[in-house]
């Protein structure tokens, strides 16, 4: 029975309850005229609690048509905030003991909540979403209880108490009695969260069974597509589902286009990834944190590191896998040419090993290595490489590292041509390496071996020159002790430096680039020389 026909079959009754629970149907129905004249009988009692009731189902409707128009500031709640304070304080000094009294309590609670909510005063959200549970339990009030504990999982999600929201939604799945809207939420909720969390496997199984037991409704979709953009796996030509509440239309858009970017020959859809997020703001510090690092790494992509790390700036990751990716940008970004560390890069690969290894399962450590390596390649290869590696991340990102030999060999996988990877290496160190002549058979055979089945689609391997890595790691031995140019020379071994070619295209930037790398490894030159030479030959470059 839909909540409009329960209405109608409550409201004849005319009692002031009735009144109240037709009304409270109606809103739910989204007949809200119609429930308001059913509530002014209801702000007419005498009955506090029915009063009460009635003000917090009108403040719970306000409050949701403020979260579908957008964030708001705590001034444009703290009106509501403090009705809300007073009718409670009404309900608990008066002398009405029934149980209706304590629903009437509950409900008023659960609304304070929703109102921090939206204010971002997460803490008070909590706390009065766990006083609103407690007093629930004995009522035995499913659906308020449930809603209670919704409420309370939202909150902690937002300060990062990921974990205990996780426990509050597999709650709410839990519960036979509690209806099948709660519960749909309640899954679909736990698989963004097992997602951000790097339990991709979980995710996926449990994704299985809510589209078994609840179809593919609006929600179920939404929430399916953007679980595969998190992923890198939702094709180009995939129509983003449109999504009245909440922010993941947006990002699942953005992420769409950004994993189309990672192939060298669509960097103009960084532009496009941008636009997709200019001037918006995220309803949750939850989403705030993906948008930021997407907006980043797309800036970075684009070749403006300043504008990036500005980006990053405010950036307060709460979860595994945005703090991961938010790490790895920074390094990249420290990394670039003409990067900025915006903390120092060992920091920042301690801080990426200490994500990794306090995961809570080897599924999550996995899952946040593969992540790492689809999104941020060079960052994760960087740490893989260093003092502070972690076996997932070797197994994830090593294979992008290309090796030097007879042929080059990357990701498994021998090529024939070699000039390519003398560019990337040249490059990566800011060094103009534009040949002129025809590379159309070199890129062929590169895009070849890079370019695999991925999903529905293809995915563009990415390829982390040695060298980059190795001059890093040197120059961190110089302040952070031995154990870096260890990492250095152990790459140099096992990888190279610059590749070899037969021909007379970038010879010289080839050959003073290498020389500079191994009297670097040598300790023959510091760090700062080495910055002094490579100037030297930049210029020289520029002027050629």
């Amino acid at each position: 029975m839909s909540f409009l026909d329960s209405a109608r079959k409550v409201l004849p009754f005319g009692t002031e309850m009735a009144h109240l629970r037709g009304a409270t149907l109606l809103e739910y129905a989204g007949h809200w005229d119609e429930a308001l004249e059913n509530l002014k009988v209801c702000l007419l009692s005498q009955n506090v609690a029915i009063r009460s009731y009635a003000l917090a189902l009108m403040v719970f409707n306000e409050a949701k048509a403020r979260r579908t128009a957008g964030p708001h500031d705590a001034s444009l709640v703290d009106p509501a905030v403090d009705t809300l304070l007073e009718v409670l304080s009404a309900l608990r000094s008066g002398r009405d003991s029934s149980d209706f009294s304590l629903e009437a309590e509950v409900f008023v609670l659960y609304n304070l909540c929703s109102l921090y909510t939206m204010s971002r005063h997460y803490r008070k959200a909590m706390q009065v979403a766990g006083e609103a549970i407690y007093i629930s339990l004995p009522l035995k009030t499913t659906n308020l209880t449930s809603a209670a504990r919704m409420s309370y999982a939202l909150a902690a999600l937002n300060i990062g108490q990921t974990h205990e929201a996780l426990q509050e939604y597999q709650r709410v799945m839990n519960i036979p009695t509690a209806n099948g809207r709660q519960k749909l939420l309640a899954a679909l909720n736990c698989c963004t969260l097992h997602a951000a969390h790097g339990e991709d496997v979980s995710a996926a199984r449990l994704m299985d069974r809510v589209r078994e037991q609840h179809g593919d409704g609006e929600e179920v979709r939404i929430t399916w597509q953007y679980l595969r953009a998190v992923d890198g796996l939702l094709p180009p030509d995939e129509q983003v589902y449109s999504c009245s509440e909440g922010d993941t239309e947006r990002l699942t858009r953005a992420l769409q286009l950004l994993v189309q970017s990672t192939d060298p020959r669509n960097k103009g859809l960084l532009a496009d990834t941008l636009a997709e997020l200019k001037n918006w703001q995220p309803r949750s510090q939850f989403s705030d944190a993906v948008a930021q690092w997407i907006q980043s790494s797309a800036l970075l992509k684009q070749g403006k590191p300043f504008l990036a790390a500005q980006r990053l700036e405010l950036a307060q990751p709460l979860y595994p896998l945005a703090q991961v990716l938010t790490l790895a940008t920074k390094i990249e970004i420290a990394l670039h040419p003409e990067g900025v560390e915006t903390e120092p890069l060992a920091d920042l690969a301690r801080q990426v090993q200490r994500v990794l290894r306090t995961a809570a399962s080897p599924e999550a450590r996995n899952g946040l290595a593969e992540k790492l390596a689809l999104w941020q390649p060079l960052a994760a290869a960087f740490v893989a490489m260093s003092p502070y590696s972690t076996s997932e991340l070797v197994d994830a990102a090593m294979p992008a590292i290309f090796v030097d030999g007879k042929p080059i060999q990357v990701h498994g996988v021998p090529v024939p041509s070699r000039l390519p990877f003398v560019q990337l290496s040249l490059e990566a160190f800011g060094i103009e390496a534009t040949v002129h002549r025809d590379q159309s058979v070199e890129r062929e055979r590169m895009n070849s071996a890079l370019t695999v089945p991925w999903g529905q689609g293809q995915r563009r391997l990415p390829v982390v020159p040695p060298a980059l890595l190795i001059f890093h790691y040197v120059r961190l031995a110089e302040t952070e002790g031995p154990l870096w140019r260890m990492a250095g020379r152990e790459l140099a071994n096992s990888h190279g430096l610059i590749p070899v070619t037969m021909g007379a295209n970038l010879r010289m930037e080839r050959l003073r680039l290498s020389e500079l790398l191994a009297q670097l490894l040598d300790e023959q030159i510091t760090t700062v020389q080495f910055r002094q030479q490579l100037s030297m030959l930049k210029q020289g470059v520029k002027t050629a």
